[in-house]
Order: structure tokens, then sequence, then C-alpha cells
């Protein structure tokens, strides 16, 4: 990625998605979280400085079954604020780019999700992240949405972390096996982001749209855990689980409905920008290898 003396703007800047783009641009990257540019103030927009060549949005209020009782604020944070962050980067001529997610479809459909396809999410959660994506395209700026899947990495609170903490903790596991997605590997789609940034921007003319990004392949969250399981085993020796057992969501109630397919199909930012994620199995393996080099 070449963004020849350019300045990125990363909202968001503590999150697992924030930490990997800053870590990645260097010099090149400044980062503002909720502190210093809070999405729930009537004028966050203020914060932020005219010099900036691009801003990546990757602020987000993330909790899927608390935003079920807290509709507003989920509003707020996914929709609302990215309706005013918009505006702003058509007022300043900044392209944006935007992070959403798979949860905006039903899941209904039996093969991956294109671009186009019809979205109808079934949880606040996805309804408040489609009403950004929509709050955005209709303001006019140069614009890329990204839609991702099952993002993790080995700090913060997610399912790779909690499937870790677990292990150690109880001697049987209950997954859910039939919700589908391909888990994805924070490094990697940062990576991935910022060649499309890079290419996007040294384009004629800007390619805005909503594209699909996450590593390559599909995995149940029953086989996403199960592998997690066989790193762990290689890694370590502290583990209390001996069991993983595949259930069905219907067994697992929650107060949010989740969608039961969540693949994505990338062939569109393959085709635009020569951009192909690896493998899930292959981030994995990486976030192990990187846990294992911190603790030597």
């Amino acid at each position: 990625m070449d963004f020849k003396d350019r300045k990125i703007l990363v909202l968001g800047k503590n999150g697992r998605l924030g930490r990997a783009l800053l870590a990645q641009l260097g010099d090149t990257g400044t980062g503002l979280g909720h502190i210093e540019c809070n999405f729930l103030d009537d004028n966050f927009t203020g914060k932020l400085e005219s010099n900036i060549s691009a801003i990546i949005n990757t602020a987000a209020y993330t909790n899927v079954d608390k935003a079920e009782s807290e509709r507003d604020k989920a509003f707020r944070i996914n929709a609302e604020a990215p309706d005013e962050l918009a505006a702003w980067c058509e007022k300043h001529h900044t392209p944006l780019v935007h992070m959403s997610t798979d949860y905006v479809f039903d899941g209904s459909c039996n093969i991956p999700y294109r671009e186009y396809d019809k979205t109808e999410p079934i949880n606040v959660y996805g309804e408040s992240k489609l009403a950004g994506e929509q709050a955005i395209k209709a303001q006019g700026c140069d614009y890329l949405i990204m839609r991702t899947s099952l993002l993790y990495d080995a700090t913060s609170e997610n399912f790779f972390t909690a499937i870790r903490r677990k292990l150690r903790e109880q001697d049987l596991l209950d997954i859910i096996a039939d919700q589908i997605c391909a888990p994805t590997y924070t490094s990697h789609l940062a990576k991935a982001l910022l060649s499309i940034l890079a290419a996007a921007i040294n384009q004629p003319r800007f390619p805005s749209g909503i594209y699909h990004l996450c590593n390559s392949g599909e995995a149940s969250r029953y086989d996403f855990a199960q592998a997690i399981f066989e790193q762990e085993k290689i890694h370590s020796q502290n583990l209390k689980c001996h069991t993983l057992s595949p259930i069905t969501m219907g067994i697992y109630p929650t107060p949010a409905r989740r969608p039961l397919n969540c693949r994505l199909d990338c062939s569109l930012a393959r085709e635009t920008f020569g951009i192909v994620m690896r493998e899930w199995e292959e981030g994995l393996r990486e976030c192990f290898s990187r846990l294992s080099s911190r603790m030597k």
C-alpha cells in the first residue's frame, strides 16, 4: 500500500480493528477514540481536522443482544453518527471507509451473499448498521462500505478469546454448529482494507460502493471453536476442557436473533481491487503464532 504522504484518520482507535490499522499505517495514520471523538455527542465532527486524506470508521455499537434494549443508543452510534460523518466528508471532499456487517442479512439464503442481495436484518444491531449504510450512500461523499464477518484478534473480547478462556475453565463446551460464517483475523482484514483504500484513492474515479471482505473459506462457530481447541492443545498444557459439543442455535436462546447463513461472497473486491484474503485457517494459525511469540 502506498499513500504517498497522505494522512489517514482511524476512528475507533482502541478497538481491535482500529489498533490493527494504526499498527500497519505507522506514521501515515492517526487515531481518535471515544474520549476524543464520542459519537454520542451532538457535534463530534467538530473534533475532526480538515487536513486528513481519508477516514476509516471502525467505531460502532457492537453488543448484539444489548442493542435489543438500547435501540436508541445503537441507532445513534451506528446510523446517525455515520450520517453526520458522511456529511462532513462530503463537505471536506474526504473519502470515507465505513465498516459494516453480515448481520444486515436475515441468513435465510443458502449461498454466500452478494452485495446486491436483499438486506433484511432480524435484530436491532443489524437494522442500525443497515441504516448507517443507507445514510452514507445518501450523503454523496466518496465512500467504501466494507461488510465483514466474525472478526477476532488475540486480545480484545471476542469469540476467539472467549473460547480460549472457557477451554481453561470448563470441562465441556456447547458450541453453536448451525451458524456458518468466515472467521476473519483482524490483521488480515486491516492489511486488505488499507490496500483497497490505497487503490481507491489512486483511481481516476473513486469506486464508491459496498464491498464484502473477509477471510476465505467458511466455518460454523463449532468448526472455528474446534480449530481453536486443536491449536490450544499444541500450544498449551493448561486446558480443563476435554470435549466440544455441537448444538443448534435454537437450543441456546438469546435476546437477539442471529442469522444462520453469514457467508459473504467477496468476488467484487477481487474484481475491483485484486484483493483475495487468505483462508481463515491461515489467519488462526498466524494468530496463535503471534501469541506464542509474545509469551516467549
